[in-house]
């Protein structure tokens, strides 16, 4: 259940560095501090993830 935790946030990590890539071609300002808060939570819960099943 864990391995599937962390597939699932790490495909959202990567997600979001696909729209924080779009959204600064864009020059959205707003967008991009959005998705790189959210992409920030979903790196540190896949890493806290990763290191519980050591």
């Amino acid at each position: 259940m864990v391995e599937l935790l962390i597939k699932g946030h790490e495909q959202v990590v990567k997600t979001s560095r696909e729209v924080f890539k779009l959204s600064q071609k864009a020059d959205d300002e707003s967008t991009s501090s959005l998705v790189s808060d959210r992409m920030r939570i979903h790196e540190k819960t896949s890493w806290m993830l990763r290191a519980t099943r050591k």
